[in-house]
């Protein structure tokens, strides 16, 4: 049986719209990003911001607008929605099974253009969505031009001057607007029941039920391939890493700092003095790795690369050492077209090798730039450990070498709340199928 979100699922509501349909598909929307589009975060976030933005406005202002100013900004609000949520349909191909399309097409508006002042013919019909988008548009029409289509217009007619209408005396229920013609008589109308509209924007609202019943069901689906693709605990740290990598690309997960440690587990210290370190910080990165098999084969990515990134990225903590410096320096070092430029960066780098990392590597000219570049970060990880754990004491590379149990001691990574939080959202979604 699937679990999905049915319309008439009791979830907290505030005012007309239910603002948990809203948290649950941002829950479900971080998973989703995460393990199948990251390139698209930015337009799923932006959408939710838009909503995140829209729908309490909505629920603390649900009475009739008492003035212009009122109106206009429930209108903005509304039409934000209706359009973050046409944008999601759209992004991930949500198209609903419909029963009566025309009867869903045609439901709110229809009294309106079947009536004075539009009148439609019976072969003539005016969606919802259209409806409300013209509406919106002469809300907002020029002050003196007002050529926002044809619904209202008759052959050769001009409108202009519209203006927004809250406090109708025939029909005090009613919004909408007002304008000026030059055809027939002085004024035209578009008054709508307060209620039908908010009744429309509620409907396209509630379609996110199914957007999230369709993204729980991707992520499901994906869940369940991935679960089957295991990574082993057995072989060298070359092999565990190429298999993260492997991985890592199926689940659209950032490889960059992976095969930063893959390539730099492979380089031969050419200066006898570094082995040790080095050693101390591949044995570390080993224990790491088997962590993050475990957290990869529990499909939580954001261990993963909180882990390694504290093995290839140069730590900006306890003034170790400034992470995007060290990688102007190296830039600089790797330039082919400037000469002055590498050796200005080269200066530099020694410079710095003669403070705290002189303690754990040597760096010399003749060394390539990834062993380099593979002992600035063997560095400034040791300087860091120490930092952390042995705060009240001084500590040598012996020491560290020697202490089997530190690295689980110091980097046993947590799992992320709210990764486990949509992991468990994603299996627990109210059941109302029968």
């Amino acid at each position: 049986m699937n679990n999905v979100i049915k319309a008439g699922t009791q979830l907290e509501s505030n005012g007309f719209l239910e603002v948990n349909l809203l948290s649950c598909l941002r829950d479900l929307v971080d998973k989703f990003v995460t393990i199948k589009c990251l390139e698209r975060q930015g337009f799923f976030y932006a959408v939710l911001d838009r909503l995140d933005k829209a729908v309490p406005y909505l629920n603390e202002h649900a009475t009739k607008p008492e003035n212009d100013e009122a109106y206009i900004i429930f209108i903005v609000y509304s039409k934000m929605i209706v359009e973050a949520v046409e944008a999601l349909c759209a992004e991930i191909k949500y198209s609903p099974d419909i029963v009566g399309d025309d009867a869903i097409k045609y439901r709110f508006f229809e009294k309106y253009w079947r009536d004075i002042p539009i009148e439609l013919g019976d072969n003539e019909k005016i969606s919802d969505d259209d409806f409300f988008r013209y509406l919106r548009a002469l809300s907002f029409a020029h002050c003196l031009g007002a050529d926002k289509g044809n619904i209202l217009k008759g052959r050769g007619e001009t409108h202009y001057s519209p203006w927004v209408c809250v406090d109708d005396k025939e029909f005090p229920s009613r919004i909408g607007v007002r304008l000026y013609t030059d055809k027939n008589s002085d004024e035209k109308s578009l008054l709508v029941e307060f209620d039908d509209i908010k009744n429309y924007i509620r409907s396209r609202y509630e379609k996110i039920r199914g957007i999230s019943n369709q993204i729980a069901g991707e992520v499901r689906e994906l869940q369940s391939s991935w679960k089957k693709d295991e990574i082993k605990l057995f072989g060298d740290t070359d092999w565990k890493l190429s298999e993260i990598i492997r991985v890592a690309k199926n689940r659209r997960i950032p490889t960059c700092d992976f095969e930063r440690a893959k390539l730099w587990c492979s380089i031969q210290s050419s200066e006898p003095f570094n082995n040790e370190s080095v050693e101390n910080y591949r044995k570390d990165l080993e224990v790491e790795i088997e962590k993050m098999i475990f957290h990869m084969n529990n499909l939580h990515a954001k261990p993963v690369l909180d882990s390694i990134s504290k093995f290839v990225h140069f730590d900006t903590r306890a003034n170790i050492g400034s992470f995007h410096d060290l990688q102007a320096i190296f830039q600089d070092l790797n330039s082919r077209s400037d000469k002055e430029r590498r050796e200005f960066a080269f200066k530099t780098l020694m410079n710095w090798a003669k403070g705290f990392p002189k303690k754990w590597v040597t760096i010399v000219e003749s060394m390539s730039l990834d062993e380099m570049q593979m002992l600035a970060m063997v560095a400034c990880y040791l300087e860091a450990k120490e930092q952390r754990v042995f705060s009240n004491s001084k500590t040598s590379k012996a020491t560290i070498q020697d202490d089997d149990e530190l690295v689980d001691t110091i980097f046993v990574p947590i799992c992320n709340d709210e990764i486990a939080k949509a992991n468990a959202l994603v299996m627990e979604l109210p059941n109302a199928a029968k």
